[in-house]
């Protein structure tokens, strides 16, 4: 375990991210898939974690540096899905009840007819669908 303690000045804002690579050092080179909230996950660690042959998913902050701002300030009704790629990096913005902003290096962005638990059909993204399946395993 690694706490995060505040911004470092020395660091420039890139201390989540070197938490994050020191604690999967020991799994990078193996294919793994690693899903991360939006305190961590930004476009730039996804590139550096895909260049280390692990696939990432997760939700985004709007405000990160290198996200496609013309996607992170879309409008966006219910139900609607727009996405954005770059190399193998794909991040997406879908509306629920409230926009919700994705990357993903493994999963192409497309919506899936799913069932809720009270078995009423909607369509998701399947990098949501993934993210909530795997995220607190």
């Amino acid at each position: 375990m690694i706490m995060y303690r505040g911004k470092d000045d020395s660091e420039a804002g890139k201390k989540t991210q070197n938490i994050v690579l020191k604690l999967l050092e020991p799994y990078v080179l193996k294919g793994h898939h690693v899903f991360m909230d939006n305190f961590y996950n930004s476009v730039e660690l996804s590139q550096k974690l895909l260049d280390l042959q692990t696939h990432s998913c997760g939700t985004l902050r709007k405000n990160r540096k290198l996200n496609p701002r013309a996607l992170m300030y879309q409008k966006v009704k219910k139900g609607e899905h727009y996405w954005w790629r770059k190399g193998q990096i794909y991040v997406s913005v879908w509306k629920d009840k409230r926009p919700v902003h994705m990357i993903s290096t493994r999963d192409h962005p497309k919506l899936i007819e799913v069932a809720n638990r009270h078995g009423k059909m909607s369509t998701k993204p399947t990098e949501v669908i993934n993210y909530n399946s795997f995220m607190g395993e």
